[in-house]
Order: structure tokens, then C-alpha cells, then sequence
């Protein structure tokens, strides 16, 4: 990853992120971060304009991949597969988030059978 622009978030707690690679990945005598935004699409566009590398979600930049726009450089060195998590104030979620809950584990568990969804 040296000399390559990185493109990440204003606020990035720390061991997340760009910093939570700086173990496992050479970040020494790069550039440094040259776009800073918190909008994961934001993020996305300027990787595929060229303005550096990006950090993304497979499920932002699965389309790009797939087309060519953007090329996945690593997989996760910590091999670390977070959970998404839902919060929500009630005990009991409302029938419209029963089935946007459903409908999300659905599309996770198909993207989880698809090699290439799997890839950033």
C-alpha cells in the first residue's frame, strides 16, 4: 500500500478502518488519506474516479468489481467477519422492521453463497 492515496473517514476510531491494517498491511511512506467523507457512496464514486484507494463494504462496491471499475486489493487480514447489528428502543420490533430484518438476512446469506459478493 505504499505510495497509494487512501481515501477514508473523518473520524475513524482508532483499530478501525485504515488503522486497524497498519499491522498487517505497509502503510509506511504513502501519502496518506487524501479524501476524507463519512458517506460510504462518496467514498465509492471517488475510487472510481481514481482519487485513491478506498476501504468499502462488499456491499458497496460489489457492482463496481463485477463491471471493472474497481479492483479488490486484499481480503481481510484479520480474516474479521463483524456482525451487523440492528438497535432498536422497543422490546418487540414493529411488523415493518420484522420483515426489513428478514428481507436483510436473506440477502445476506445469498451474498454469502456468491464467491464473488464476498470479494473487496
Amino acid at each position: 500500500m505504499t505510495k497509494h492515496r487512501r481515501i477514508g473517514k473523518p473520524r475513524e476510531p482508532s483499530g478501525m478502518g485504515w488503522s486497524r491494517l497498519a499491522n498487517s498491511v505497509v502503510l509506511s511512506d504513502d501519502p496518506g488519506v487524501v479524501f476524507r467523507c463519512d458517506e460510504f457512496e462518496a467514498q465509492r464514486l471517488a475510487a472510481v474516479a481514481g482519487v485513491g484507494v478506498a476501504m468499502l463494504p462488499n456491499w458497496v462496491a460489489d457492482a463496481d468489481i463485477a463491471a471493472g471499475r474497481l479492483q479488490p486489493l486484499f481480503d481481510d487480514p484479520d480474516e474479521e467477519h463483524a456482525p451487523i447489528q440492528i438497535l432498536r428502543a422497543l422490546p418487540e420490533a414493529p411488523p415493518k422492521l420484522r420483515v426489513f430484518i428478514e428481507g436483510m438476512k436473506q440477502s445476506f446469506q445469498t451474498a454469502g453463497d456468491n464467491p464473488k459478493a464476498r470479494q473487496t
